[in-house]
């Protein structure tokens, strides 16, 4: 009984807030942006492009972090096989790269 009971409220609160919420994003990206991304809210105005560049940022930061993990990941991996030639290679090679690798 519990069960059908929160159903049926889920059902009304639903049936309530639907309209509003397509009053306020009519555009189906923003819904789609929603079920995707757990975002109720997904830009398509001005702000797109903020939207965009922060997107990009965003991106750059975790590929950036990611090849510093695989960098560190494969230089404990070659100091296990081949003591620490690898870890110098890496430092002469990368010194100006964008992540300080140690």
């Amino acid at each position: 009984m519990y069960c059908a009971k929160d159903t049926a409220a889920t059902q009304e609160v639903f049936a309530a807030l639907w309209p509003k919420y397509l009053d306020r994003f009519p555009h189906p990206v923003s819904f789609a942006g929603m079920l995707e991304m757990g975002s109720a809210y997904l830009p398509v105005d001005r702000s797109w492009e903020n939207y965009i560049r922060d997107a990009d940022d965003t991106y750059e930061d975790l590929e950036k972090e990611m090849k510093c993990s695989l960098m560190k990941l494969a230089d404990d991996t070659c100091n296990y096989l081949h003591g620490k030639r690898f870890a110098t290679f890496l430092l002469s090679n990368f010194q100006n790269s964008y992540c300080s690798y140690k």
